[in-house]
């Protein structure tokens, strides 16, 4: 019965880096606020032109490198706990009983 967890790991940690994601959205969001921004193309529009300076694509290029490599750890993360829970139940099995 205890093995049947095994089976929420994927779930969990695709939850978890859903919400990495999320949090990361907002912080590159936060990192577009560091740009200057002009007047409107369009007269009238709410929409501003965005300056882009160096220091903000810089920062937004090594987020997106943090999120990459962030998600690829949770990703490995969760292969390796269901190996390591294979293993284990395999190991662990006998002719009385399973793991």
């Amino acid at each position: 019965m205890a093995t049947k967890r095994v089976i929420f790991i994927s779930l969990m940690y695709f939850v978890f880096a859903l919400g990495i994601l999320i949090v990361w959205t907002i912080g590159e969001m936060s990192l577009m606020g560091l740009n200057d921004f002009d007047h409107p193309l369009i007269a009238g529009s709410q929409i501003k032109r965005t300056i882009w300076n160096n220091t903000a694509l810089g920062l937004m290029g090594f987020n997106f490198f943090c999120i990459l490599w962030i998600l690829g750890l949770i990703d490995d993360k969760q292969k390796y706990i269901c190996m390591v829970s294979a293993c284990t139940y395999y190991f662990n099995s006998n002719a009385n009983g399973d793991g």
